[in-house]
């Protein structure tokens, strides 16, 4: 199977770690769907880049976005990388869980 013919999906795909998987992947042919909480991706327009923004802090939000990913793609690789990793001070998601995940 040849690069192009694959897809992956990344959670996260806007900054660090999961930007430069998104460069990597788009670098090999790879179409690449992903997910990130700004109005535009830093690599768009690409033509084998699907861009989602959806905040992970918001379930309901999240899940429309999953059904919506899961209805129209069909990735091959799927890396989960969203999170936050320790916010300075406690706060609360719209569910009112900790936003730490």
């Amino acid at each position: 199977m040849h690069p192009y013919e694959l897809a992956v999906l990344i959670t996260g795909g806007t900054s660090g770690l999961g930007l430069e998987l998104v460069r990597l992947y788009l670098q090999k042919g790879f179409e690449v769907i992903t997910t990130g909480r700004g109005p535009v991706h830093p690599f768009a327009p690409h033509k084998n880049l699907k861009y989602y923004q959806t905040d992970f802090a918001d379930l309901a939000g999240t899940s429309e976005t999953a059904r919506h990913i899961c209805n129209n793609h069909y990735p091959d690789i799927i890396i989960n990388n969203a999170g936050i990793l320790s916010p300075p001070k406690f706060t609360a998601t719209i569910n009112g869980n900790e936003y730490t995940f």
